[in-house]
């Protein structure tokens, strides 16, 4: 059986990828993590600004309102796809707590043992019991 991921080290975080306004901004986009491409984050003089981008990362690290209650019912339909497809599901660390983040290095954040979200890991443990 092949592994079945939703995400890993190099792309950001599931709930970031179903809901950030970046990761599908630009249909030339090859693939839905390519928010570095946007226009958005260069100088006048054509140059990559790694400081707006990487504030930007850091203002819009944590996911609330609804769009995080839309990021979680959509994470909730991945993992269950990702639970019963053929396949193995490989979970990157931190996905079934709840963790977010965007690019590198905000998707490789320490993992919050003391601020677990219980909904998110009560999920991933009722889909792990039944395999």
């Amino acid at each position: 059986r092949s592994p079945i991921f939703m995400s890993s080290h190099d792309i950001p975080r599931p709930m970031n990828i179903l809901t950030n306004e970046y990761m599908k901004k630009e249909e030339y986009f090859e693939n839905v993590w390519d928010m570095e491409k946007s226009s958005d984050w260069l100088n006048s003089d054509g140059t990559f600004n790694t400081y707006r981008f990487r504030k930007y990362e850091m203002e819009n690290l944590e996911i609330t309102g609804e769009t995080r209650t839309l990021a979680e019912n959509l994470r909730r339909i991945a993992v269950f796809l990702q639970y019963t497809l053929p396949g193995l599901p490989s979970i990157f660390a931190g996905d079934e707590m709840g963790v977010t983040g965007l690019k590198d290095p905000t998707n490789k954040l320490p993992l919050p043992w003391d601020n677990i979200d219980i909904k998110s890991y009560e999920l991933y443990k009722k889909l792990g019991i039944c395999l």
